[in-house]
């Protein structure tokens, strides 16, 4: 057993369907990306599975959140609050993909497989209002199945920027995924 990441403080992994690693194009070396929370802030690192340097990748100062780790690029994907961003693990270039309305308050949760769309999804004022007023699982996870509330699942063109609402329906919508292989097939569940 070795340990990958020996960096001081909180370290977490992604979603166990979200692949983490990637081959630099150049070097051949392969790297793992990981998350880093310094004084409550979350950002993305990298480590070297030769060396096990660790290096940041991205440099927020509220927080990322909705991280996607894209395999024809080497891009992370990441949202600060309603703007989304893609920085590049081998260069470092950030440049920002969407900013989310005020009146539309997503979240993004995957990348296709040729790195064109984000998907994720939207919930209804009220699920938000369920979660912050009962924030254990326990607590909140009933209520907001049983409420049938609005959920949207959309994409954005990574290229264009534009937000396509794909699929609404009246119940809680989840775990939205595309499959790692073929770029047009998204899957999500219906939570509970």
């Amino acid at each position: 057993v070795i340990k990958l990441v020996n960096r001081p403080g909180i370290n977490s992994s992604f979603y166990f369907h979200n692949n983490p690693f990637i081959k630099d194009p150049k070097t051949k070396e392969s790297k793992m990306i990981f998350f880093g929370i310094d004084s409550g802030v979350k950002n993305a690192y990298a480590v070297n599975l030769k060396t096990k340097k660790v290096e940041q990748i991205s440099f927020s100062k509220t927080g990322m959140g909705g991280e996607i780790v894209g395999h024809k690029y080497n891009n992370i994907y990441y949202q600060e609050k309603n703007v989304v961003y893609a920085t590049n693990v081998i260069t470092k270039e950030t440049k920002k993909v969407y900013e989310f309305p005020e009146s539309y308050k997503g979240y993004i949760a995957t990348v296709n497989a040729d790195e064109t769309y984000l998907a994720g999804s939207k919930a209804s004022d009220a699920q938000a209002e369920i979660s912050k007023k009962y924030p254990e699982k326990k607590d909140f996870f009933d209520r907001i199945f049983d409420a049938h509330l609005p959920n949207d699942l959309f994409t954005i063109n990574i290229k264009t920027g534009e937000l396509k609402v794909i699929h609404t329906e009246n119940t809680w919508l989840g775990h939205v995924q595309f499959s790692p292989t073929q770029p047009k097939l998204l899957m999500f569940c219906h939570e509970g």
